[in-house]
């Protein structure tokens, strides 16, 4: 949902883009010590501009995971996953890559 959101938007319609399908579980056993995470999506400025600080992204031990399940459900909880530097070994989470204009993703990622 939060991908067609985004790349749906007027300012990335036209644009092509690569989306990495990543097998999360897999991801999380790599990088869990580099990966960070977030209530909110960190680069949105235009709807609810929300103040940002230091804290924004946090360790997987001190994410809120239970508040944050109450109150906006599993869709919700997690906005933002953010490893830091870089992922070493994306390759072996990677399921499957999409490139084009966001219908046409869309459109595969639905089938």
């Amino acid at each position: 949902k939060r991908l067609k959101t985004m790349i749906s938007a007027s300012v990335y319609r036209e644009v092509e883009h690569d989306v990495l399908l990543i097998d999360t579980e897999t991801l999380v056993q790599l990088e869990e010590p580099s990966i960070r995470l977030s209530r909110m999506n960190s680069g949105s400025t235009t709807r609810m501009a929300h103040p940002r600080d230091i804290d924004l992204f946090k360790r997987f031990e001190d994410y809120p995971f239970e508040t944050r399940l109450r109150k906006q459900g599993r869709e919700g909880a997690v906005a933002e996953v953010c490893v830091v530097e870089r992922v070493d070994r994306i390759r072996q989470a990677v399921v499957d890559v999409k490139r084009g204009l966001a219908e046409a993703i869309l459109a595969e990622l639905a089938c």
